[in-house]
């Protein structure tokens, strides 16, 4: 296999990142005019480590350990370079490693396993919406408000009713599936908590959604239980 990045400045479009055993250029369509593919690469180190990276523009959202967090594209000589005040990520051919700022190896020796392309839709990328009911537990309680939102790269951020939350997610067709999500951990009203437990464990099992104008549904666990969302529109 192979993987293919071109070495651009942070100007340029964002890297391409191609698994198979001939590297074939994704036909993405036009950045100025239509919806920007996201990469999700999956990676596994000789020691059994593993991690994911979802590209989009100029950045990479990385998750390891159970944490997520977004490198910049940086200018490389030689293959490509993301990083942030804390990490490093330095990827050629189908091989990536990640340092820490002061060269401590996070991760080394870690080859590209698994790939997907995805064009997040317009229905869910950059919108944000608020959960009304589950249709295995219930509607949401009196002022306990859960929400999430979808940016355009391919990570999630919101409110669980109690503590904020934030992961990746990726989209095939009509397949939802999300990465690890993380929240805070403050403790809340017992209702709070409850309803956050059942809404977090709900997303963490999603299969598919619909949306249908305002309302987006979650398919979740076994492909038959819901939760019904409305959109929010964000004041500006």
């Amino acid at each position: 296999m192979a993987c293919v990045a071109p070495t651009t400045p942070l100007s340029n479009p964002p890297p391409t990142i191609i698994i198979e055993k001939t590297p074939v250029m994704p036909q993405s369509p036009n950045p100025t005019t239509g919806p920007t593919a996201v990469y999700n690469v999956d990676f596994t180190c000789l020691d059994g480590q593993k991690f994911h990276i979802v590209f989009s523009n100029n950045q990479a959202s990385l998750t390891i350990n159970g944490k997520t967090q977004v490198l910049t594209q940086l200018i490389s000589g030689s293959g490509i370079r993301y990083g942030n005040e804390n990490t490093l990520m330095f990827g050629k051919g189908d091989d990536a490693r990640i340092e820490d700022t002061k060269g401590n190896i996070i991760a080394n020796d870690c080859t590209a396993n698994s790939q997907i392309v995805t064009t997040p839709t317009s229905s869910l990328a950059g919108s944000t919406w608020q959960l009304q009911e589950s249709s295995l537990d219930g509607k949401v309680a009196a002022a306990v408000f859960s929400s999430i939102t979808f940016d355009t790269v391919g990570r999630v951020n919101g409110d669980g009713g109690c503590n904020s939350l934030g992961g990746t997610y990726r989209i095939d067709g009509d397949k939802l599936k999300f990465g690890a999500l993380v929240s805070t951990l403050m403790a809340c009203q017992p209702v709070a908590m409850q309803q956050e437990a059942w809404y977090l464990k709900s997303l963490q099992t999603a299969m598919r959604y619909e949306v249908s104008g305002d309302t987006l549904r979650i398919y979740f666990d076994n492909g038959t239980p819901f939760l019904t969302f409305v959109k929010k529109v964000i004041s500006t």
